[in-house]
């Protein structure tokens, strides 16, 4: 049966450029898979570590607890920012716990804020299996899904189209359109009838 150890949860998140729209991110870290053994048994012992950087400075990091003797550790787990900068970067990073010495790293991956963005826009809350990079990274993956608040204004600012208020824009403009259309077709019409009555 696998055991959690929980570890400590340092740093909190730091003020943003006030210049920056900023938005609450809830990375829900499901688990992982694939990952190298890093220990003498065959096994990890793993725990993923998320941290928010803007312009390469980590202004906040969170992790997930540790499962023992695994490679495919499941989590479970949702880690939330607040006040994150459309312009930061997510990085995750999976290492191995060791009692002795520095813990061995498992593979990393970053994303961009407007990755995960559009990512959100595309398929919502669904989990997606994301490949670790690095040279201990084997063949792991590590499931992430997102949840946005204020979303908006970040993805503005990153330069994303909103494709859904393009698209009620757009059938706006058509609706506009077809009813000007009938109210044409509708003066003509009353034109003739009248021209008919009169003759």
């Amino acid at each position: 049966e696998e055991a959690a150890k929980e570890h400590s949860d340092p740093g909190a998140v730091a003020a943003p450029s006030a210049h920056s729209s900023q938005f609450a991110l809830t990375v829900h870290v499901t688990g992982a898979r694939g990952l190298t053994a890093a220990d003498f048994g065959g096994t990890s012992d793993p725990y993923a570590v998320l941290s928010v950087l803007v312009d390469g400075e980590e202004v906040a990091r969170k992790q997930t607890a540790t499962i023992d003797g695994t490679l495919a550790p499941q989590w479970q787990e949702a880690l939330a920012f607040e006040g994150v900068a459309s312009r930061a970067v997510l990085r995750v990073e999976v290492f191995d716990f060791d009692y002795i010495g520095s813990d061995d790293p498992l593979g990393e991956l970053s994303l961009t804020m407007e990755e995960i963005a559009e990512r959100v826009g595309a398929a919502g809350r669904s989990p997606f299996w994301y490949r670790l990079q690095g040279a201990e990274s084997g063949e792991g993956e590590v499931c992430l899904s997102f949840e946005t608040a204020g979303a908006s204004l970040a993805v503005v600012e990153a330069g994303i189209v909103d494709a859904v208020e393009g698209q009620e824009e757009q059938q706006q403009e058509q609706q506009q359109e077809q009813e000007e259309e009938q109210e044409e077709e509708g003066d003509r019409g009353g034109t003739v009838v009248s021209a008919v009555s009169t003759a």
